[in-house]
């Protein structure tokens, strides 16, 4: 996922952490959702400042997150940038506003939530907060169109390992 990252802009790219966990999960639109995530922190940075990715178990808990070195999100807009068709009210970001509601989407589909806080040390770092539900089987057999059953690891399946390099 890094590598695909790195191609959206010239940046400070980190990896903060790697969780050591596998989940029942889509991957692919768990890839979307941090991939919207890390082209939103490059639109809000400029060449050089940090942008960070990280996965985390935490109890029962897994944490997605992007965090970056840029402005961050105003208190009173951290809730509203995820209704569709909101943007940041900045003219010089264009989009039709709705990759954050996108990302909001797929996190509730997972069972989970995303939200936006203040990075410490100032920027925004957005999360992605899921049911920790762990693979039951490393390799499962897709049933249906196979979505309900991909396995996933935070940031290290098939299509999320670039992540840790």
């Amino acid at each position: 996922m890094l590598a695909k990252a790195r191609a959206l802009g010239e940046r400070n790219w980190r990896v903060d952490e790697v969780a050591d966990a596998r989940i029942r999960a889509d991957g692919q639109r768990i890839t979307q959702a941090l991939m919207q995530l890390l082209a939103n922190a490059v639109r809000h940075t400029t060449p050089g400042d940090v942008v960070a990715v990280g996965s985390a178990l935490r109890a029962d808990t897994v944490l997605f997150w992007v965090r970056d070195s840029g402005p961050g999100v105003r208190p009173e807009d951290r809730e509203r940038i995820f209704t569709r068709f909101v943007r940041d009210g900045s003219r010089e970001h264009q989009g039709a506003g709705l990759g954050l509601a996108i990302v909001r989407s797929i996190a509730e589909a997972h069972g989970g939530h995303a939200h936006v806080e203040e990075a410490e040390g100032g920027g925004a770092l957005f999360v992605i907060t899921l049911p920790y539900v762990p693979a039951e089987d490393p390799f499962p057999a897709p049933a249906g169109n196979g979505a309900e059953d991909d396995c996933c690891e935070p940031c290290g399946d098939e299509r999320t390992e670039e992540l840790a390099r």
